[in-house]
């Protein structure tokens, strides 16, 4: 098979089973919702299952036509009697197409090559906290779709009191004790806080936004960076600090040190 037909008939198909693998794959290692709200996993799960089926139908029937197609001529080309010397021409024509097929190959082979490493060989990760600076900005008042917290409060998450906060509802926080894990963002305005924040994810990785608590902890550098993970315990107040715009800040009696949970997103 020349190099031109098989990267317009094949490359496509193995593009197509690579996803359908490394989104098996990822189902399998429990990583799969890093990319997509767990709702949705049996949905995505069934749907890559397909895919791959349908791939293998296709790559299946491609080859019996291909087979069928060579037993059916022969094996032999009929190119006509003026085009069988392409030097009488001065051999560009042939050349031209030998280079356009090898150029064609080798671009589709890195193609195969690079989305197998993107989608199999590369660690899934958890949004950056760039990433969450990048999208702080579109979060307008409480996160879409996100419902009023019901329950003890010992149970609230960032998210729930991120809301309850952004609502303006202060004397319903103020006093509260919880405790929190969420990845550390510096405060612009106030050296001495840092923000306590999560993703929020609603369909897919694509649409998770940031939400957050401000902590007011000085000399917070010292032991902590910026993307580090870390338990907070500690009581909401009135925020002492003259240069932060949160009017109400999270005052820590511990700050620990965690890794990165297994379920970093918020639901």
């Amino acid at each position: 098979m020349s190099a031109d037909r098989l990267a317009s008939r094949w490359v496509g198909l193995v593009l197509v089973a690579v996803t359908a693998v490394a989104t098996l794959w990822l189902a399998t290692t429990g990583r799969l919702d890093l990319y997509v709200h767990p709702r949705y996993t049996v949905f995505v799960v069934v749907m890559a299952l397909l895919a791959l089926a349908a791939t293998i139908a296709a790559a299946v029937l491609l080859s019996f036509r291909d087979e069928a197609h060579t037993h059916g001529h022969g094996g032999h080309g009929h190119a006509p009697d003026g085009h069988l010397h392409g030097d009488d021409h001065g051999g560009d024509g042939p050349h031209r197409r030998a280079v356009t097929r090898i150029a064609v190959a080798t671009g589709s082979a890195v193609l195969v090559a690079v989305s197998i490493a993107a989608l199999v060989l590369a660690p899934p990760r958890t949004l950056s906290v760039s990433a969450a600076a990048a999208r702080a900005d579109s979060v307008v008042g409480a996160v879409q779709g996100a419902s009023d917290p019901s329950g003890d409060p010992s149970g609230y998450t960032v998210k729930d009191w991120s809301n309850l906060l952004r609502q303006g509802r202060d004397d319903e926080v103020i006093g509260e004790r919880t405790q929190l894990t969420g990845f550390v963002q510096a405060d612009p305005d106030d050296p001495d806080s840092f923000a306590l924040s999560r993703f929020v994810i609603t369909c897919c990785a694509v649409d998770a936004r940031p939400t957050s608590v401000t902590v007011y902890s000085p000399g917070w550098s010292s032991s902590l960076r910026v993307g580090d993970w870390a338990t907070v315990d500690g009581t909401f107040a009135a925020n002492p600090s003259v240069l932060s715009m949160s009017s109400v800040a999270l005052l820590p009696s511990s700050v620990v040190p965690v890794d990165e949970p297994l379920d970093p997103y918020l639901q």
